[in-house]
């Protein structure tokens, strides 16, 4: 508990005398508290350090899951060491180490896509997806980040198909993610379908998302459709800025919807 409160603010000197007052009582740390000593390390950015004390916990039989390859491929992609992440990476998956919810691949996928690397984001996310059946809700949206960020299609919809699958629900950030897909896509109908089903099914509408869609739809000549958009953002229990109001006017008269309009 000491360690880990140590490691929110990165003392590793306080922690480093801890662990030298744990081994002078005659104490061995366990694997909890090795690994809590790499938090430390990693995210005081001392990544030599915890590089070392990662060899520790594979020599003591302490590495055998992700989770410490985790802490460390997390710090160093935040600290913007993409490359040195993908190393670590990289080992762990040579000594066989399993990714069994998919937590380092998540992890790399994230990375990769902040960075820039979005091909390289999407063959990883390909290679979790051969290698594993089973997905959970955040593996699955940091894949279909991936699909959508290079514009695959048919990955996005097999993506889909595996929600329905294994009977996952999307949550705002599923529904956000393929909402901005299929505008940028120009599949505007699908669009819309989407937004229709994330509103049916009870989850707050991004009104500055729905806002930029709305317009999007009335540009591309689906003014019924963006006034729905504006409907369901204006029932949506919320105060409606000045703003949607001129902008779906600006979608209606010009369309010859002049009842909504007024």
């Amino acid at each position: 508990s000491l360690l880990n409160a140590y490691s929110v603010n990165s003392y590793y000197e306080k922690a480093e005398l801890l662990m030298k007052d744990l081994r002078s009582s005659g104490l061995t740390p366990n694997k909890v508290i090795l690994i809590t000593l790499l938090k430390v390390y990693s995210k005081g950015g001392l990544f030599e350090k915890a590089k070392e004390l990662l060899t520790e916990l594979e020599a003591s039989g302490f590495a055998q899951d992700e989770m410490a390859y985790c802490i460390l491929i997390d710090a160093l992609a935040k600290g913007g060491k993409i490359w040195e992440a993908t190393m670590v990476f990289n080992e762990m998956k040579g000594k066989g180490v399993k990714s069994g919810n998919g937590y380092a691949f998540s992890i790399m996928i994230s990375a990769l896509h902040r960075g820039g690397y979005r091909e390289e984001a999407k063959k990883l996310a390909k290679e979790f997806e051969d290698q594993n059946a089973t997905y959970d809700l955040v593996m699955l949206n940091t894949s279909l980040r991936a699909y959508c960020n290079t514009y695959d299609t048919e990955s996005v919809m097999r993506m889909l198909k595996k929600m329905d699958e294994l009977n996952i629900s999307p949550d705002d950030i599923t529904f956000n993610t393929l909402i901005r897909y299929f505008c940028k896509a120009k599949v505007y109908h699908l669009a819309y379908k989407t937004i229709v089903d994330m509103h049916t099914k009870g989850h707050q509408l991004n009104e500055e998302l729905c806002s930029e869609i709305m317009v999007q739809l009335g540009e591309a000549g689906f003014p019924s459709e963006a006034f729905s958009v504006y409907n369901m953002m204006r029932y949506s229990k919320r105060t409606v800025c000045k703003s949607l109001h001129e902008k779906v006017l600006g979608i209606l008269v010009p369309a010859g919807l002049l009842k909504d309009a007024y």
